[in-house]
């Protein structure tokens, strides 16, 4: 199973510098997830697709399809109760 986790993030954002933080966590706690930081002043591909509308935003691939979305997470245990429950 593919696992990919992209944050929708900008540069004027403070709880976005939280979010990237989160990534880093899972980067180290789980090195077989893609992760992915875009900054949608820049990329607008995922927010459209997605509808999303607040930053910053985890978005969930698995195998490459979109499962979900989480807004304003910026702790790991969040993070990772979300993810979980597509996991089982």
């Amino acid at each position: 199973m593919k696992i990919k986790l992209v944050m929708l993030s900008k540069k004027d954002c403070s709880l976005c510098n939280l979010g990237k933080r989160v990534v880093s966590a899972i980067n180290r706690t789980y090195p077989e997830w893609e992760t992915e930081i875009v900054d949608v002043e820049e990329e607008s591909k995922y927010s459209a697709e997605t509808a999303v509308n607040t930053i910053p935003v985890f978005l969930l691939y698995i195998d490459g399809q979109y499962m979900s979305k989480h807004n304003a997470a910026v702790r790991l245990e969040t993070i990772n109760r979300w993810i979980n429950k597509y996991l089982k």
